[in-house]
């Protein structure tokens, strides 16, 4: 009773004093406020861009770095002294206190830091952090995968070992990663790198300038490809050849006259086989490996050995019992390669100065140096083109691990304005070379089953590489055998090596791309009949049509339509040449594929990719042909690589077969 009197005297108070409606006020304002978490609707993509962004994609920290320093109250050291917040966490480690995910935070905090004012010391620690997070011992296989942290340390490893490996701008080595042993500083010691030297080598040189390829934003090639694992990935440049030919200035030219093209004093130089691509871009890696990574950080002084990985030769390292897939990216170092080479501009020069590639020490050239059991794929470009022009589709075809485990590329590169027999010589003679040095395929089954792909002109070059043609091209050039035509030696050797042939008894299948089997229609217009005039010809090839004509052409037997040297006489639709050729079947045992563009909708027939015309392209007998709807330099065309593709992984299954040892995943008869 006594309670209930005080109760109602206290609100009669608040009655009588007025304050009650200010009371009611302030409780519903309490009421309002709520609890102090709340929750709100999002677009799921806005969440998922909070939960992954990290030091890599944003300048700041990933939430799970910065739920690790709000538990260590370090979140506002790091924001303020990142050095202080950075040694603050590495004393956990130091005393053997760190849990799991702080290795990953120190990782983030150091490269963040290492970014801004922390330098290369900071970058360093940041991928030694990274790698000791990947390879803890108490790390689950079964988890990480499941971890977005795991794909996070290894970006943080490759980016900031990279980095930390990247000399400053301003110098001869600016921009340039150091592949090299040597003491670095760290921010809390040193760390002593050991460099394999064998891993540098590269067939007969050493590798030594290496570009970052996590910096390079790449454009001009249809399709970008990255293989995901662990490393710094590089543009790696190729040595210079042993023996390297300077050249590639315009050759002094003898005036022509309306039907022979000039002369430059050019010697024909036949017999060099395939070399590695000197002073090109091929894609490696550099992997930093420590001994006991937890061990080690508990310590100031630290040791690894650092090694370079090329993608033609390692997919995977092992790294403490694991088998690791390595970091490449592929698509950024050919694009720097074509980027610093000059095979663009040599395409118009090379056209009509004959001789200018003969200077090349080797027009046959492969991106790395031949491993065994690897099939040669070898591409010959057009008219007025250069190898340059394969880019796309061996971008993509080496994407495949199927066709990068078991094939390898070769460019061969010629002066598309000479004439096609002399071409075609060139050809044969590298391939034979390249087989000899190599001992085909008595040391190499694979080199037994090679495959040429040739586009345009060059599809008529790999056609002569599968032919044995008796004297059927001779016979549209002179009516009498070229030995009672009264030739010196050496134009009676040239032609018999020109017109009278064997196949390449390697060359398995062939694949003829927008190839004019009869003639490009484009040859015809008189503009192209001018610029056939400005062509130079080698001496060599010049010389055997001084001599020829110097007789008595009736007494020689000569068929004047066969007498018009350059590739472009050669290319008219009924030239003697084509005529010829075309008929010839492939020997036995080559199996034959065409790919024919055309523009439009519709039947093929009747219509052109604007320089071939189907029915030229068109050749009976072959084991398949495909219809691409393109334009004729349709080399990156999606449906002609898929094409190739399929034709690539059909001759390795057939290949396989036989005594040829493959890198046959069990999926790959599914294919």
């Amino acid at each position: 009773m006594a309670h209930s009197l005080r109760h109602a005297g206290w609100l009669d108070s608040i009655r009588r004093h007025g304050v009650l409606p200010a009371c009611l006020a302030a409780l519903a304002l309490l009421a309002g406020c709520g609890t102090p978490v709340s929750v709100r609707t999002v677009d799921q993509r806005v969440e998922y861009q909070r939960l992954a962004r990290n030091a890599m994609s944003f300048e700041g920290l990933s939430e799970e770095t910065r739920n690790v320093l709000r538990r260590r109250a370090l979140l506002e050291t790091f924001e303020r002294r990142p050095a202080d917040g950075i040694a603050a966490m590495h004393a956990r480690v130091v005393a053997g206190q760190d849990e799991p995910g702080e290795l990953f935070a120190l990782a983030e905090m150091s490269y963040l830091h290492g970014r801004g004012r922390g330098g290369a010391p900071h970058l360093l620690a940041a991928a030694l952090y990274a790698y000791g997070h990947l390879f803890a011992t108490s790390r689950s296989d079964a988890t990480e995968a499941f971890d977005p942290r795991f794909r996070q340390a290894l970006d943080l490893y490759n980016l900031a070992l990279s980095e930390a490996l990247t000399a400053p701008g301003g110098g001869p080595e600016g921009g340039r990663v150091a592949i090299a042993s040597g003491r670095y500083p760290l921010p809390f010691g040193s760390i002593d790198i050991t460099l394999d030297e064998h891993s540098i080598e590269w067939g007969d040189g050493r590798l030594s300038d290496f570009l970052p390829a996590s910096r390079m934003q790449v454009s001009g090639l249809e399709n970008l490809y990255r293989r995901a694992g662990i490393g710094a990935p590089l543009a790696v440049r190729t040595p210079a050849p042993a023996a390297e030919v300077s050249g590639g200035g315009t050759p002094v030219a003898v005036a022509a006259d309306e039907d022979t093209p000039a002369v430059a004093p050019d010697p024909l130089r036949p017999g060099r086989g395939v070399r590695v691509a000197g002073r090109f871009r091929v894609p490696g890696t550099a992997v930093l490996v420590l001994e006991e990574p937890a061990r080690q950080l508990r310590g100031g002084e630290l040791h690894g050995t650092l090694a370079l990985h090329m993608m033609f030769d390692a997919a995977a390292v092992s790294i403490a019992g694991r088998r690791v897939p390595l970091e490449y990216r592929p698509s950024a170092a050919f694009a720097e390669g074509l980027a610093e080479s000059n095979l663009w501009s040599q395409e118009l020069r090379a056209f009509l100065f004959g001789s200018l590639l003969d200077q090349m020490p080797s027009q046959l050239v492969a991106l790395a140096p031949h491993r065994p059991g690897r099939i040669p794929v070898v591409l010959v470009h057009g008219t007025a083109s250069s190898s340059s022009r394969w880019a796309d589709m061996v971008n993509d075809l080496i994407s495949d691990p199927v066709i990068e485990a078991n094939y390898e590329f070769w460019f061969f590169t010629y002066a598309t304005g000479n004439p096609v027999p002399y071409s075609a010589l060139q050809l044969r003679e590298a391939l034979a070379a390249s087989m000899a040095a190599l001992n085909s395929p008595t040391a190499d089954p694979a080199l037994g089953q090679m495959v040429v792909i040739g586009h345009s002109q060059g599809g008529l070059l790999t056609k002569m590489m599968a032919i044995d043609p008796g004297d059927r091209l001779w016979s549209e050039v002179s009516r009498r055998p070229p030995e009672a035509l009264g030739l010196s030696p050496h134009s009676l050797d040239l032609i018999r090596r020109a017109f009278f042939f064997h196949p390449v008894p390697q060359v398995r299948r062939v694949v003829f791309i927008a190839t004019p089997h009869g003639g490009s229609f484009l040859t015809e217009f008189g503009i192209v009949r001018m610029i056939s005039r400005l062509i130079t010809l080698p001496v060599a090839v010049a010389q055997v049509g001084v001599e020829v004509l110097s007789g008595d052409p009736e007494a020689a037997g000569l068929v004047p339509s066969g007498m018009r040297m350059g590739s472009l006489y050669s290319m008219l639709p009924g030239s003697s040449f084509l005529r010829a050729l075309r008929p010839i079947p492939l020997a036995p045992g080559v199996t034959g594929h065409s790919i024919i563009a055309v523009r439009g909708d519709g039947p093929p027939e009747g219509q052109s990719d604007g320089v071939v015309a189907f029915d030229s392209a068109y050749l009976p007998g072959m084991a398949s042909t495909k219809i691409v709807r393109s334009s004729h330099s349709t080399q990156s065309n999606p449906n002609t690589v898929n094409e190739v593709r399929r034709i690539l992984l059909t001759h390795l299954r057939e290949a396989c077969g036989t005594a040829l040892r493959c890198t046959r995943p069990p999926d790959m008869a599914s294919r």
